[in-house]
């Protein structure tokens, strides 16, 4: 189904008619990705879900290149859609950016969550300074985006984040691969321009104020992540992490099952 806000046509899929108990989950992805890369996860779950794709991604498209977009417009945006889903609350599941967008909004709309699952985020860059220079870079890809796309998606491809994600799991690989191929470089380059970390709000600081359940999952083999797991779950009061082993950066593709089994006793016990 497609909602139109101000800024977004959205792409979502529900696999529900009518809620008869506990909310939704609602899954976000990460970039490059598009809503299909749950398909797999939302099937073996069978649990009432949303998935929808992030702005210029998939088949969710810019309404004006020209207006500007933030962390704030998307929260509007996503408070805007629930609202048309007639959907109060929901288990917001978010990796990577889409991680980093689902605590934005948690934050911003704790009266919307009834949980939440990151896999694999960040709550920002601390400092202005290291921030400047991730934006810098950022902007690099950006331009490589638009003038070699293809260069681009095997240099991303080869990222050390991804390593093990082909041999672990061929078949998912190939899917993501093809949803990356068939994206729309403009609209990528727009989402990264406005949704980059390098502009994100630092969240570090609003951590202690978050009430609701939140589920940390990383991969084993991300260092990076699992040492911002483990200070993210330190601050936060009501926050397990979970460190799925044989994994990357992205466990929900390279260990689904075990993925499955803590995203399962999450929803079990809260």
């Amino acid at each position: 189904m497609i909602i139109l806000t101000e800024n977004i046509q959205f792409n979502i899929n529900k696999n529900f008619e009518e809620l008869t108990h506990s909310p939704p989950i609602l899954f976000l992805h990460g970039f490059t990705g598009s809503l299909h890369i749950w398909d797999n996860i939302r099937d073996k779950l069978r649990y009432p879900s949303i998935a929808l794709d992030l702005p210029g991604h998939g088949n969710s498209f810019i309404v004006n290149y020209s207006k500007p977009y933030s962390f704030e417009s998307w929260n509007r945006d996503l408070q805007f859609v629930l609202d048309e889903l007639k959907i109060p609350k929901v288990i917001l599941c978010g990796y990577s950016m889409g991680g980093r967008l689902a605590l934005s909004f948690a934050i911003n709309h704790p009266e919307r969550i009834h949980s939440l699952i990151l896999e694999s985020a960040s709550p920002g860059i601390d400092f202005d300074a290291e921030r400047e220079k991730r934006y810098k870079s950022d902007l690099e890809l950006i331009d490589n985006i638009e003038t070699n796309f293809t260069p681009f998606l095997e240099d991303w491809c080869k990222l050390p984040f991804f390593k093990h994600q082909q041999i672990r799991n061929q078949e998912e690989w190939q899917k993501l691969k093809e949803i990356r191929e068939s994206s729309n470089p403009t609209e990528l380059a727009y989402a990264l321009k406005h949704l980059s970390v390098g502009i994100q709000p630092s969240y570090w600081e609003m951590l202690d104020i978050i009430e609701f359940p939140v589920l940390l999952i990383t991969g084993g083999e991300d260092e990076k992540f699992c040492k911002i797991a483990k200070k993210m779950n330190h601050q936060i009061k009501n926050s397990s992490h979970k460190i799925i082993q044989d994994s990357g950066h992205t466990a929900n593709l390279e260990s689904i099952n075990k993925y499955l089994v803590c995203v399962q006793n999450f929803i079990k016990f809260h």
